[in-house]
């Protein structure tokens, strides 16, 4: 209907207040889990879980606490919450809200880095994750939680760009792929049972993008790519693979 829907703000959100403080390194400590439809977003030691539903927020805690969590959350069927935070244990770690437990992914592969990201497809059983500042280093999980290096990303995948340097990832709805939109404009996709890098086409968008989020929409067969164009102004993008 290209339509907006605001959402009830979580207890610690404000406008009125510091807004970059509230979300600052929020750029993708968020997980959706399309099964109960539920956001799972972590700040502090704390990791809030908005219900769509009733359009309701609540806090559970990261007993391993936020050294765990920095840079992504993605939501992995049968393992929660997977997140990391490359610059100190080089681990996985996976939180389950059902029962408010952490776990260690003790066959994970991780370095250390900044800016790390995380994408999962439920199509291809897999999580892509790696990258960071200046590292174009990748990894494939399975639903197992065993990670195994694959081939370097064409570029670093950055979370979080000024402009210089970044990607963002998402999955193709149709067959279940990997999208990264680089700074360049360039779009590449990944094919984790080949292990394979391909440029898939380029963006209408101008190079050098900043604060770029990418979503995969199933339900209409498109990604959608929300840029920031200036303070208080984006321009949203929509490509059908």
């Amino acid at each position: 209907t290209n339509t907006w829907i605001r959402g009830t703000l979580p207890p610690w959100l404000d406008f009125e207040g510091s807004v970059w403080g509230y979300t600052n390194h929020g750029y993708d400590r968020n997980a959706f889990d399309p099964g109960t439809r539920r956001l799972h977003f972590y700040r502090g030691r704390g990791l809030w879980t908005y219900d769509l539903a009733c359009d309701q927020w609540e806090r559970g805690e990261l007993p391993e606490g936020n050294h765990t969590a920095r840079d992504f959350a993605e939501w992995v069927p049968g393992l929660g919450v997977v997140h990391g935070r490359g610059e100190n244990d080089s681990i996985l770690f996976a939180y389950d809200p059902a029962t408010d437990t952490q776990t260690r992914l003790g066959e994970s592969l991780f370095h250390s880095q900044l800016h790390t990201f995380g994408a999962w497809s439920e199509t291809r059983g897999a999580l892509l994750y790696g990258g960071g500042d200046g590292n174009t280093s990748v990894y494939v999980m399975d639903r197992a939680g065993v990670s195994t290096r694959v081939t370097d990303s064409p570029a670093q995948i950055r979370t979080v760009s000024g402009g210089a340097a970044g990607g963002w990832v998402t999955v193709d709805p149709t067959n279940g792929d990997f999208l990264v939109l680089f700074v360049s404009g360039e779009l590449h996709r990944y094919d984790p049972s080949a292990d394979r890098w391909a440029l898939e086409s380029t963006s209408p968008l101008p190079a050098e993008l900043s604060r770029t989020v990418s979503a995969s929409l199933p339900e209409h067969g498109v990604i959608l790519f929300a840029t920031r164009t200036g303070g208080e102004s984006a321009r949203i993008t929509l490509y059908k693979p």
